[in-house]
């Protein structure tokens, strides 16, 4: 199986910032009331931009991905699968373990839990919070070798038998499936086919012009989303990669030689932090509630999200030594 080692900085630039708004945001609101946090950030679009940072994670992840070939099929195949789950599976066993023991998942049962272990809720709902994503990108691995052995001209068929497929499912099944496959896999699909096309991404995201009016699309959206909450509900399936082409640019924008290293450290931690920030902010606010600290939103942000990717920085460090260790003496 072979693949390139080629690091596009500026993704790691907003694989950054898609992580910060979802680990030290998105899920650290939750453990404050609605009349803490609005006074800071919180608006009705952020619910929008959520989704447009978990689509950039998704395009992102198959951009990366997309380096991969599969000459010999069946062994390229079990090298792929090998690696991937090696990349990641152990630690997210541990964190569903760790979430379903401390209670966090747990209001989802057992049969949940098994789920989640293998890899199938999103096709067997209940899905558990904040790591279906895991789950779910799982899934598309398992997809990707027969996505990425095809002909640029059969990459659409392809496309069509995995989204129809899944509609079918969805309709024929009676508990259906994640709903957010239905973008979720559109935005990883993307990422295949543009991690072929790198020049395609790179005039796309280097326009002055075109950057400005991804941002006035972005921006449209997230007025109709506060003014017409249900009736543009839909829409987003087709403004999200405008949100994700933004980013994208201004990340590109952003990327100066101190970000790059300030990010860098951030995105070599963000697997771990979206894997572990739950159990790291659960233990922060008991410790904190305890000691009858009163501290404002502003506070935990800075604090617990430091902690946060600072052990998460560890965590990953020795998984990977574990596991260069594992490879080398096996």
């Amino acid at each position: 199986m072979n693949k390139t080692n080629e690091r596009i900085p500026y993704l790691d630039v907003a694989r950054s910032i898609a992580v910060l708004w979802i680990v030290g945001y998105w899920h650290l609101r939750v453990y404050y009331g609605e009349d803490e946090i609005n006074p800071y950030i919180s608006f009705l679009g952020d619910g929008w931009i959520t989704n447009v940072v978990l689509g950039l994670f998704m395009f992102i992840s198959g951009m990366l991905i997309s380096k991969y070939t599969f000459d010999n099929f069946k062994a390229d195949c079990i090298s792929f699968y090998k690696k991937r789950l090696t990349r990641f599976y152990l630690l997210y066993a541990i964190s569903i373990i760790l979430l379903y023991i401390m209670g966090y998942n747990s209001l989802f049962g057992r049969f949940s839990l098994l789920t989640s272990l293998s890899m199938t809720s999103t096709y067997l709902p209940p899905q558990p919070r904040t790591l279906w994503f895991f789950s779910m990108i799982a899934s598309f691995y398992v997809f990707t070798p027969f996505i990425l052995k095809k002909t640029p001209r059969s990459l659409l068929y392809s496309f069509i038998i995995i989204y129809g497929g899944s509609a079918l499912l969805a309709y024929f099944s009676p508990r259906g499936i994640d709903t957010r496959f239905f973008w979720c896999f559109p935005m990883y699909f993307t990422g295949l086919c543009v991690g072929r096309m790198k020049s395609i991404l790179n005039k796309l995201t280097s326009n002055h012009y075109l950057g400005l009016l991804f941002l006035a699309i972005s921006v449209f959206q997230i007025i109709l989303i506060i003014n017409y909450p249900d009736e543009f509900i839909y829409i987003e399936y087709i403004t999200l990669p405008f949100g994700i082409l933004f980013i994208l640019y201004a990340s590109k924008l952003m990327s100066y030689p101190l970000i790059i290293k300030a990010t860098s450290f951030i995105a070599y931690s963000s697997m771990s932090a979206y894997l572990f920030h739950r159990e790291i902010y659960i233990l922060l606010f008991d410790a904190y509630n305890s000691l009858h600290f009163n501290y404002p939103y502003w506070f935990s942000a800075v604090t617990f999200l430091s902690i946060c990717f600072i052990v998460c920085y560890f965590i990953q460090k020795l998984y990977d030594k574990s596991i260069s260790s594992w490879f080398h003496s096996s």
